[in-house]
């Protein structure tokens, strides 16, 4: 199978129980990765540090850390636009190091590049938990399909981040992550991608365990992420992706899910994919 990179940012706060875990089931992929390679933009302790080097010393996987502290406190989306340039391969995984990837998810991924040489970018559900990896919470599912990708990308991320894999060359001919649209990056960057052309799919099965935590909803009513949300809808509108009444509605949908109290938003979560 074609060799491809996983993408980790490195937290320099990260749990290393969290991260070990996460590092260990990209090591223990059925398909093994060329490479990981990780962005430290800010300094990581000797311990950090030791267990990383520990776990891939006999891995037979490839493992690039690069320092660039100037990215420090610039978001998600400069860390990745400085990572995707840095994966010497054409196919590049995403990964979160504090989610745990089924052993069968790059492989699965990889199957379905080689089965359509028109595929740019594919991702999968994700199994959410809390703090037990063994207890799902939910499972959040999303379209399969191209066409019902670029319906639902009118008024939710259609993809799964943390489970994407795509064609570095197709990213940067899209112009790679916004830094100007902070915590909807890849939500936008999906939709350029749709936009420019490019076939995508989703695949119908769960490629992680997605860590989101207790605080999982509180977080997410975030008004600089709706804020962003907005902003990518009226692009949609004015790009003529959308109609004015789809934009309404779209909006509308925002709007009252953004100002919902956190409890119905659980709920609305589990119903809506959101």
């Amino acid at each position: 199978m074609e060799k491809y990179s996983v993408l980790m940012p490195l937290w320099y706060k990260e749990n290393t129980e969290y991260l070990k875990t996460s590092l260990l089931s990209i090591l223990g992929q059925t398909v093994k990765p060329d490479e990981v390679v990780m962005i430290e933009d800010h300094p990581i302790s000797g311990e950090m540090k030791k267990l990383i080097e520990d776990l891939f010393a006999d891995s037979g996987v490839d493992l690039n850390i690069y320092e660039n502290f100037e990215l420090d406190k610039k978001g998600l989306s400069s860390i990745l636009n400085y990572g995707v340039a840095k994966c010497r391969n054409s196919l590049i995984a995403r990964m979160d190091t504090d989610d745990i990837a089924y052993e069968g998810r790059c492989e699965a991924e990889l199957k379905a590049f080689e089965a359509d040489g028109e595929l740019a970018l594919v991702g999968g559900f994700a199994d959410e938990f809390d703090e037990d990896p063994d207890v799902i919470a939910a499972v959040h599912t999303v379209p399969t399909k191209t066409e019902d990708i670029k319906k639902r990308m009118k008024y939710t991320n259609p993809f799964n981040h943390p489970t994407v894999m795509f064609k570095k060359d197709v990213i940067l001919a899209c112009g790679n992550y916004d830094c100007n649209l902070k915590k909807n990056e890849d939500y936008e960057l999906w939709y350029r991608v749709v936009k420019g052309g490019y076939k995508c799919k989703n695949i119908g099965e769960s490629l992680i365990k997605f860590r989101r935590g207790a605080s999982f909803n509180k977080r997410r009513k975030n008004r600089e992420q709706h804020n962003g949300k907005i902003e990518l809808k009226r692009r949609m509108l004015k790009d003529g992706y959308m109609s004015k009444g789809e934009y309404i509605l779209s909006y509308t949908i925002e709007k009252v899910y953004f100002l919902m109290p956190v409890g119905v938003r659980k709920i609305a979560f589990k119903i809506l994919g959101k």
